[in-house]
């Protein structure tokens, strides 16, 4: 079988639900919620695509497990990780195009913008 792994940030609260909003869906409860009404734009149809991701920011790309990962211990890596780590503020947030699409990424210039990440 052929699986694939990523590690995604959700967030909580008011962007949260914005985020519902925006794309129709909302991946906490996993139900589909109305999309904004916004005048001269068929948000439907422009976030058919991203409308199965829900909002997330994306900490590991999608990736698979060598031949002796296990993703119970994938799963216990990640989780020890975020418990060992602090929080932090990421600081002054800006919309980007994004390859073919739009993310909401830290600011040019901002610290939060040159943040390394962990790698599995």
């Amino acid at each position: 079988m052929f699986a694939r792994y990523a590690v995604f940030y959700t967030p909580i609260g008011a962007l949260a639900d914005f985020g519902a909003a925006w794309l129709g869906w909302d991946s906490a409860q996993g139900r589909a919620m109305p999309h904004l009404a916004v005048v001269g734009i068929d948000v439907a149809m422009i976030t058919a695509t991203p409308e199965i991701y829900g909002l997330h920011g994306t900490l590991k790309a999608p990736f698979t497990l060598a031949r002796s990962g296990d993703p119970v211990h994938l799963q216990q890596a990640v989780s020890d990780f975020a418990h060992e780590h602090a929080t932090f503020d990421i600081g002054e947030m800006e919309l980007r195009r994004d390859c073919d699409s739009v993310a909401l990424r830290p600011a040019i210039g901002s610290a939060a913008s040159t943040v390394q990440f962990f790698h599995l």
